[in-house]
This record gives structure tokens, sequence and C-alpha cells, in this order.
């Protein structure tokens, strides 16, 4: 995940393709995709920190990105 932080967006290159959810530090969904192995999001995100849970191939991964 890349830059983190930011001051737009965020970008998210994996090997394999996962499925992804973002969400607030409330745990609210904001996004969710499939089967992806690049992702762009948060553009239109105000500033705080959120959190991408990341499921591939069964294993699930929790990062935090934090938007300025």
């Amino acid at each position: 995940i890349y830059p983190n932080p930011s001051r737009n967006n965020f970008n998210v290159s994996l090997s394999d393709e996962s499925d992804i959810k973002v969400m607030d530090v409330n745990g609210q969904v904001l996004e969710k995709v499939r089967q992806v192995s690049q992702f762009t999001f948060g553009e239109n995100y105000p500033a705080g920190i959120f959190v991408l849970q990341v499921t591939t191939n069964g294993v699930v991964k929790t990062l935090r990105v934090v938007k300025e």
C-alpha cells in the first residue's frame, strides 16, 4: 500500500487476487472489492485513519492507512 500516509489516494498492489474491504475506525465498510490484484482508493475520503482488510486464499491481513 503506497503512499502511506497520503494526501490524495492509496494504491494497493498484490501478488495474488484478493478480496479487500476498506473501513473507517468505527468499522463501517466504505468500499468492498472482490478478486483484485490492483486497487486505488481514498481520493474522496476525509482526513483520518482507515483500515484495510485483505483476504487472500483464506488468510486475512489487517492494515491501517492514514489520510492527511
